[in-house]
């Protein structure tokens, strides 16, 4: 999930970046930390507006 080539592929600028985001979800209950990197998306709205969004 940190490696530089999903940064650039959606258009994150750093890792730093990417984890700020990462604890914001998670404060706000959309994300759940499963692990060391490990992410998994817990609200089904939410999960479908990413998958729709993000998308290729």
């Amino acid at each position: 999930m940190f490696s530089s080539e999903t940064l650039e592929r959606y258009g994150i600028p750093s890792s730093s970046v990417l984890s700020k985001i990462l604890k914001k979800l998670s404060e706000y209950g959309i994300v759940e930390k499963l692990g060391r990197g490990r992410y998994e998306i817990v609200d089904p709205i939410f999960e479908q507006y990413a998958r729709k969004r993000f998308s290729n």
